[in-house]
């Protein structure tokens, strides 16, 4: 009996594991909430956010975050991908910045591509430049980005 009671436990943790992993998996492309400071017209500057891992892409309309930049007159189009966690697990968060936002944006007339991270979004900003450094952003903007754990 205790060998069945240990075997049901394994089976619901790694069933609970594989819910939990497909809940993120990557989409390709990854999904993009976009906000245009006029309806009609482009900045020249595109501001990327990037959520920490507690968070939902949403949280920044939610919270005032795009409204705020909209307040000062800032000028920039925003973008805020769904960059959840399994981007990171699957080492592929770089190339959809890369493929799905940052090269359409620079073919779209963008003079200027800002990346702001929050915590897990400040590592995820971190890994475009390093993995593209002939390819630059204008700059980065990290918020208590989080650079691992223990001895990292």
């Amino acid at each position: 009996m205790r060998v069945v009671g240990r075997n049901l436990s394994l089976l619901l943790t790694l069933t609970s594991l594989l819910v939990t992993l497909s809940a993120c998996a990557p989409k390709v492309p990854i999904p993009v909430l976009e906000y245009r400071s006029m309806p009609t017209v482009q900045q020249p500057n595109l501001l990327v956010l990037l959520r920490g891992r507690g968070g939902s892409y949403l949280d920044f309309e939610r919270y005032g975050i795009i409204e705020a930049v909209r307040e000062h007159n800032l000028p920039f189009d925003i973008v805020v991908p769904d960059a959840h966690f399994g981007y990171y697990l699957t080492e592929t968060l770089h190339e959809r910045l890369k493929f799905d936002i940052i090269d359409p944006a620079r073919d779209q007339g963008y003079q200027q591509i800002w990346l702001a991270g929050f915590s897990m979004g400040g590592i995820g900003a971190l890994f475009y430049p390093i993995s593209y450094p002939d390819e630059p952003v204008a700059g980065l903007l990290l918020s208590s980005p989080f650079l691992g754990d223990g001895v990292v």
